[in-house]
């Protein structure tokens, strides 16, 4: 997609979001690839927003774009791109309802709750004009659950800030003598952190180093079972900035993604996993279809599979992955972020979003 597909130059980033968010930032940089500016709109009140865009001149913009996780933006910015006669492009990333009745478990997912929760995104989900999904299962799943239009959904991957996760040539992992496997997250039940801990109980190599960097609900857990072990190390965020994230990728032999047992887990890349082979680094995470499919048949991808929430598995791969040459699976990692994740493949993704959007007014 070039950008002289477009005569539109202008998007309306509309809620009060996190800019600096990985997806929201992925996103604007491919926008602007693209030749698009952005207008960021962050009304006072999320529910007002299409009354205070009266009065922003910036919000006269040819596309408006409601990014993850604000869902409460899109009702307002719906009247807005009504009245504008212009497109509404919603990147959930994912879906209040899933979150609050599987993954937190707030409502039971047979109560009036969890029903009028489900009604409420559905609605929301069918004002826009393009939903946007990062896997394949996620569009899927945005289809049968929330009965959007498949032709008004498009798939587009997180991808990683190449200008900070990206490889460095010749670049050693930390000490030679140790195995280095790295964790990183939030310290959620999505990521498996249960079966991480269970996994490295289980390990028997004293050359296997654990680092855990993060903080989260089940970190403190985690410390419980294996914060006196001598080849377990745990770092907070406070010690860990975002931009520091790079150097523990490339001190790692080896990065773990996520092990979680719901059906959330099955459906989502993790930023981890994106990050981790954009800095050309092997992962090992739960096997799911989100991937392409040529990617869970090869064995030279740089990607490492286990079946979720088995422990035993994590410790039998991580001993698989010890007997690989390791400049080949950074090398097969990379190779795979470029062939499939890379900025390229987001810019080109977006692209055709944008143009299906555009379209979508002339129908």
């Amino acid at each position: 997609m070039t950008n002289d597909a477009f005569d539109a130059k202008r998007v309306v980033w509309w809620g009060r979001s996190d800019v600096s968010y990985s997806r929201n930032g992925v996103i604007r940089s491919a926008m602007q690839k693209l030749g698009f500016s952005v207008y960021d709109f962050k009304p006072r009140c999320a529910f007002t927003g299409h009354l205070e865009a009266k009065v922003t001149s910036g919000c006269n913009a040819d596309f408006v774009w409601v990014p993850c996780f604000r869902q409460r933006d899109v009702v307002s910015a719906s009247k807005w791109a009504k009245k504008k006669n212009i497109p509404l492009i919603f990147d959930p990333l994912i879906s209040a309802y899933d979150k609050q009745v599987f993954e937190r478990n707030k409502f039971a997912p047979t109560s009036k709750a969890a029903d009028r929760l489900l009604r409420w995104e559905s609605k929301l989900f069918q004002l826009a004009d393009v939903l946007i999904a990062d896997t394949w299962l996620h569009a899927q799943y945005f289809q049968e659950k929330f009965n959007v239009r498949s032709e008004n959904i498009f798939v587009i991957p997180v991808g990683a800030e190449e200008q900070l996760f990206k490889p460095i040539a010749n670049k050693e992992t930390g000490d030679q003598s140790k195995y280095h496997v790295l964790f990183y997250g939030n310290f959620l039940e999505l990521h498996g952190v249960d079966t991480i801990c269970e996994a490295i109980l289980q390990n028997t190599n004293p050359a296997i180093e654990w680092t855990l960097v993060g903080d989260g609900p089940m970190k403190a857990g985690a410390i419980k079972k294996c914060g006196s072990l001598p080849n377990v190390h745990f770092v907070g965020w406070e010690d860990c900035p975002y931009e520091s994230l790079p150097t523990y990728i490339h001190n790692a032999n080896l990065v773990l993604g996520i092990f979680g047992t719901g059906d959330k887990a099955s459906r989502v890349i993790p930023n981890k996993v994106y990050q981790a082979i954009a800095c050309g680094r092997p992962v090992l995470t739960m096997r799911s279809e989100a991937y392409p499919k040529e990617l869970l048949a090869s064995s030279t991808s740089g990607f490492h599979w286990v079946e979720q929430g088995n422990a035993s598995a994590i410790v039998k791969a991580v001993e698989l992955a010890i007997g690989c040459e390791q400049l080949q699976d950074n090398a097969a990692a990379f190779g795979t972020y470029k062939t499939y994740f890379s900025k390229v493949k987001v810019e080109e993704a977006l692209g055709q979003a944008l143009a299906s959007a555009a379209g979508s007014l002339s129908k």
